[in-house]
């Protein structure tokens, strides 16, 4: 089983320099394929050519002759820089560019990555053996050393296939892609099953009646009061914008640029925490957990409920419990959810479009035999019996 291990990096100065360094090649590399693609004027880029011009950048690197597309020879200490960059970076370049010709729609090339835009990270894949040296914790690779906390020891030196370092408003991460056996997370078997009903105003309503609700969570209240300063704070960016001219190269408009980044950082870091905790009580509590197949892009075209729906983040949820659902050998089972809330579940019987239930409505009253039920408890138990 493949597994990718992300964590935070604590930095130096000096470690921050050398990693912003990699961060830069790594775009230089992607820009200046980019270039050479477009100069022999290429719609589709296949991975052989691509890798033509891989060599010719490796040779100019090695020479000592990289210019710009003037013809502009390069400073020496940035020649020496590109030297000095680990070849695993214009492999992995390499294989970007060719996905992203693979993956255009309207525009007939891809967009050059801006050091200002774009997101600072660089990979590097085992390419011999010594590629990664691993004890103590601490990863050697590229003549970094970095230390990661790896608390359930899965990391060892054979078993490491790849590894990202990126940077986002909260500093540096490493994510280490490993390989591990596949019962490595087994959890034993429960004998239960459950459905599950999401929605906004309760996340997620059991078949067992209880639920979920991210307003429940104790930092509910530190969650909306980010969400009020990132208001103020995206007038305040919005005014700088209409009032300097010359916003672009303004500091203290990317400084509050990165403000605004960070704190939406941190919103979705505290929302993925409560899908992370849900998720997990769910799998390893049942050995069988049935959801709806909601398509949430048609949802999100009522405006009134847009925001609660995308903070809601099903589509994320979705793909965690897929995953985490081989990790633990528990079964998923996802279910058409036409119906589920207008369905009587004791005696089957489904409202009219006359008797139809209204969002407003949150208790579920059948006319047919009387049964009276919180709506999505009653949609939870509908869920579970399609399964």
């Amino acid at each position: 089983m493949i597994y990718t291990l992300k964590k935070k990096l604590s930095t130096s100065k000096t470690l921050e320099t050398r990693l912003n360094t990699l961060a830069n090649i790594s775009r230089f590399t992607y820009n200046w394929l980019l270039a050479r693609s477009i100069q022999d004027k290429k719609k589709k880029l296949t991975v052989a050519k691509c890798y033509e011009y891989q060599k010719e950048f490796r040779a100019l690197v090695k020479d000592q002759s990289m210019h710009d597309r003037y013809g502009v020879i390069y400073e020496d200490e940035w020649q020496e820089i590109l030297a000095s960059a680990p070849s695993q970076i214009s492999d992995n370049e390499c294989k970007n560019l060719t996905r992203a010709y693979k993956t255009l729609k309207k525009r007939s090339i891809p967009s050059f990555k801006k050091a200002r835009d774009s997101r600072s990270s660089f990979t590097i894949h085992k390419k011999v053996e010594g590629t990664f040296k691993y004890e103590n914790q601490v990863l050697q690779v590229a003549k970094l050393n970095l230390r990661i906390n790896d608390d359930r020891s899965l990391i060892t030196q054979e078993n490491i296939k790849l590894v990202t370092i990126s940077k986002s408003s909260y500093g540096w991460y490493i994510s280490v892609t490993i390989e591990i056996p596949d019962d490595t997370f087994l959890k034993p078997k429960a004998n239960k099953e459950v459905g599950i009903d999401w929605g906004v105003r309760k996340f997620a309503t059991d078949s067992d009646g209880y639920y979920y609700s991210f307003k429940d969570e104790p930092n509910y209240k530190k969650y909306k009061t980010i969400q009020a300063r990132i208001k103020v704070l995206q007038a305040k960016l919005a005014k700088k914008r209409l009032t300097n001219k010359t916003w672009k190269s303004s500091k203290r408009y990317e400084t509050l640029k990165e403000k605004i980044a960070y704190l939406y950082e941190k919103l979705a870091n505290m929302r993925n925490n409560f899908l992370h905790h849900v998720s997990k009580y769910y799998l390893t509590t049942y050995d069988r957990v049935v959801i709806e197949d909601i398509k949430v892009s048609n949802m999100l075209k009522n405006h009134n409920l847009a925001r609660s729906i995308a903070d809601s983040m099903f589509y994320t949820w979705k793909v965690m419990l897929s995953y985490k659902s081989l990790w633990y050998g528990k079964e998923l089972v996802i279910v058409n959810p036409s119906y589920t809330s207008q369905t009587c579940s004791s005696c089957g019987h489904i409202k009219k479009k006359e008797d139809k239930l209204m969002l407003k409505e949150k208790i579920y009253v059948c006319k047919a035999c009387g049964y009276k039920e919180d709506r999505d408890l009653n949609a939870a138990i509908n869920i579970l019996n399609l399964a």
